[in-house]
């Protein structure tokens, strides 16, 4: 089932870091090509005949600054989405699996159409579905044990019942 999340930050301490980190390591970069860029070649620049041209350069990085901070802003929000669709997905799986802890054993993953761990939802819902089918499965015969048996026959059916299971986990394995 796919569905819309209604946070837009599920796990807001690492979805800021992440996009953070992103930020980082895009300003990392920016700065080495810009010293290797420009910076190397310009170097000749800084002596006192050329005044003028190294005003007229530093100018123009000036000016570019603006653009600068609004793609690290803009790459800060993308960090962030792409942080969403990850960590959404992650806490979804952590909710089901302590609902099947405490008892709830319908609860089931749902993860929207554009996250990234989409594919995984299928089968997580199957291994869901086959573990909830094998618990019955055993409580119905533990319960159709005690009503048929009594003291030693339902020792015995229950010591039967586990070899027929470890014997299949094996053929299966």
């Amino acid at each position: 089932m796919i569905w819309r999340r209604r946070k837009s930050l599920v796990n807001p301490k690492q979805q800021i870091w992440f996009g953070l980190e992103l930020v980082v390591v895009a300003i990392g970069f920016n700065l080495i090509c810009f010293f290797f860029l420009f910076l190397s070649p310009i170097s000749d620049l800084f002596g006192p005949s050329n005044d003028e041209l190294l005003t007229a350069l530093l100018n123009t990085i000036y000016l570019k600054w603006p653009l600068v901070i609004i793609s690290m802003i803009v790459l800060l929000l993308i960090g962030i989405l792409m942080s969403h669709r990850l960590y959404g997905p992650l806490y979804g799986i952590h909710s089901v699996l302590d609902k099947w802890l405490t008892g709830d054993k319908s609860a089931r993953l749902r993860i929207r159409k554009f996250d990234y761990l989409l594919p995984l939802m299928k089968p997580f819902n199957a291994v869901l579905d086959k573990l909830e089918k094998e618990q019955q499965k055993a409580s119905d015969l533990a319960k159709a044990a005690i009503k048929q048996n009594t003291g030693s026959d339902l020792e015995q059916k229950a010591k039967d019942y586990l070899a027929n299971i470890e014997a299949r986990d094996e053929a299966e394995q």
